[in-house]
């Protein structure tokens, strides 16, 4: 019998977190997998960002409590860069394909 459950998990950081904790729950041989909470592609770019910077950031408030405020400008710099990258080969992918 197979059976499919579907939850919001909102307490879990990181969707390896939430598969985890999930795991814990309905054993190590279920198949669970996270996704964003809607298909809308805002919720799809939240997601990413989740979990791209999750894991940084927590290491940085609780290793760097001090250097918190410094280390997070920084770790913000370097997603808006890696955003704006992906961004500007959209574009260029984008034009390319209207030639």
């Amino acid at each position: 019998m197979k059976i499919v459950a579907k939850f919001h998990d909102v307490d879990s950081f990181t969707a390896d977190e939430a598969i985890r904790r999930t795991q814990d729950v309905l054993g190590e041989y279920s198949d669970i997998k996270a996704y964003p909470s809607t298909t809308d592609y805002w919720d799809t770019i939240y997601f990413a960002i989740q979990q791209i910077i999750t894991g940084e950031q927590l290491n940085l408030l609780f290793d760097e409590s001090a250097l918190y405020p410094q280390k997070i400008k920084e770790l913000r710099s370097r997603m808006l860069g890696r955003l704006t990258q992906e961004l500007d080969e959209v574009i260029s992918d984008n034009e390319y394909k209207a030639e």
